[in-house]
């Protein structure tokens, strides 16, 4: 078997052009995770925060935590974004809400999460909870670290809301 330039670029401009929709959508997802993050670093500089504390997931959500000013930051990218931050100086205590669907497998019966998120809920019983989403079935088929996530920031929350005298948190920050 003879190898020829021609066969070799034939099979080279193959190759280049099967390729390309995944190179195309890598380039793609890595636009939008930029700018996800430049339009997060512009609401945080102009909220005047110092986040000491960051999580992002799917390319699509972020949250973070300024401990000196004590104000926890949420932003959701996509079609429709969500910028908001709370004062959690004025929260009383934090929890998560989860809703599960029935689903059937063929003779099996399952649960299947249609949402997860954390709820803020506040010192002055006037104002309603904050629903900070982490999973939303609308938006994203497959659950992945979701429950993690929240998990995790609930521990941290409860555990930062929850400060003993000296003002100093009690569970350090891991990964």
């Amino acid at each position: 078997m003879e190898i020829t330039i021609s066969g070799m670029l034939y099979t080279s401009l193959g190759l280049l052009l099967v390729s390309f929709p995944y190179l195309f959508y890598i380039y793609k997802s890595r636009q939008k995770e930029k700018n996800n993050a430049v339009s997060f670093q512009e609401f945080t500089l102009t909220e005047g925060l110092h986040l000491d504390k960051i999580q992002s997931w799917r390319n699509h959500y972020t949250l973070g935590l300024d401990s000196q000013q004590n104000i926890l930051v949420y932003c959701k990218h996509g079609q429709f974004p969500v910028q908001t931050s709370v004062r959690l100086d004025a929260v009383d205590h934090v929890s998560l809400d989860s809703h599960y669907r029935e689903v059937r497998a063929g003779n099996e019966r399952r649960q299947k999460l249609e949402y997860l998120d954390l709820v803020l809920h506040f010192k002055d019983p006037s104002k309603p909870s904050k629903s900070i989403p982490i999973y939303d079935e609308d938006e994203v088929q497959d659950l992945a670290d979701e429950y993690a996530i929240a998990k995790k920031w609930l521990t941290y929350l409860k555990h930062h809301l929850s400060k003993d005298q000296s003002g100093r948190s009690r569970l350090q920050w891991a990964g």
